[in-house]
This record gives C-alpha cells, sequence and structure tokens, in this order.
C-alpha cells in the first residue's frame, strides 16, 4: 500500500518510549514501504565543551551526520566529537537498529544541537513526511504527560506528528 508517508523520521534518546516509537514507525514502514530515519540528538549544552573549537556553553547545530549501519562500512566524518563519542553515538544508533527487521529500509543520524530545534530542522533537511517520536524520554523531570521534546515538536512541526506513549 502507497502512501504519502515515504519517509518516517524517529528521533531516539535510547529511552523505552522512544524504542516503542521506533517499532511503531517499524510497523508503518513495512505497510507504507517507507524509509526509516533514524535520528540521535546530542544535546549541545552537555556536549559543546567537548566539540573542537567550541565553547562550553555555546549554542550550535552541527549539521545531521549519517551513520553507516554496519561497522564494515565505516565512515569517517568530521563531526567535531572526539572519536570515543563518535563510537558511542555509532553503537546506540546500531543497537537500535538491530531490533528492527532487515527488511526495513533504514537510514541512521546523528546531530548535535539544541534537542527540540534540531528534531525540526532535521525533519526540513531530510524532507521528512512524518516524525514518530515517544512521548517521554530520558528528562530529568519523570511523569510529565508530555515529555517536553515531543511537546515542543508536536506543536512546531510543520509536518505531521505521531506520538506513541
Amino acid at each position: 500500500m502507497k502512501s504519502s508517508w515515504q519517509r518516517i523520521l524517529v528521533p531516539t534518546d535510547g529511552s523505552e518510549n522512544a524504542r516503542r516509537a521506533l517499532h511503531e514507525a517499524a510497523q508503518l514502514a513495512m505497510k507504507f514501504g517507507a524509509e526509516l530515519q533514524l535520528l540521535t540528538v546530542l544535546e549541545d549544552r552537555l556536549y559543546a565543551g567537548n566539540l573542537i573549537g567550541r565553547g562550553a556553553g555555546e549554542r550550535l547545530y552541527s549539521g545531521v551526520v549519517e551513520v553507516s549501519r554496519t561497522p564494515d562500512a565505516e565512515e569517517r566524518v568530521d563531526s567535531g566529537l572526539p572519536e570515543h563519542q563518535m563510537a558511542q553515538v555509532r553503537e546506540g544508533l546500531r543497537r537500535e537498529a538491530a531490533t528492527l527487521p532487515q527488511d526495513v529500509p533504514l537510514r541512521m543520524f546523528f546531530a548535535v544541537g539544541d534537542v527540540r530545534e534540531t528534531i525540526l530542522t532535521v525533519a526540513d533537511e531530510l524532507n521528512a513526511d512524518l516524525i514518530v517520536i515517544g512521548s517521554r524520554g530520558l528528562g530529568s523531570v519523570k511523569g510529565l504527560v508530555l515529555g517536553a521534546a515531543s511537546q515542543y515538536v508536536l506543536q512546531h512541526a510543520t509536518r505531521p506528528v505521531l506520538v506513541v506513549k
């Protein structure tokens, strides 16, 4: 069945809600023949001090970087992150990808920036047709009805958003 959803962006932070969102998005991708675009965003306030040539606390958007699904096709990218942090990002994305059926078309990305704004920016850059996001992530405030990133994306996105509980 064809749909207008050909590219489904799924932001992930490794939380259980993000995993549920990823698996819901995978079901949609299989049903509609869409490509999944898995995204991890590193919060710039946490990582800015580690970025080469950046001062701590400086707001930034690194641009989106694609990550290979398999280590044998390892890419060398100038992400600005130290290699050990880049390796952690790759491993986290690959761990998420390993939970999906192999026949789901998948591309994986990461970026550094304000999580909420970066999700929207990357959705535009990748021309995502749909954003599927978990209702809450690994944020510091527990028990919110809707997480800060989810709520922001839902309110500010210019494309359809599916929030998975």
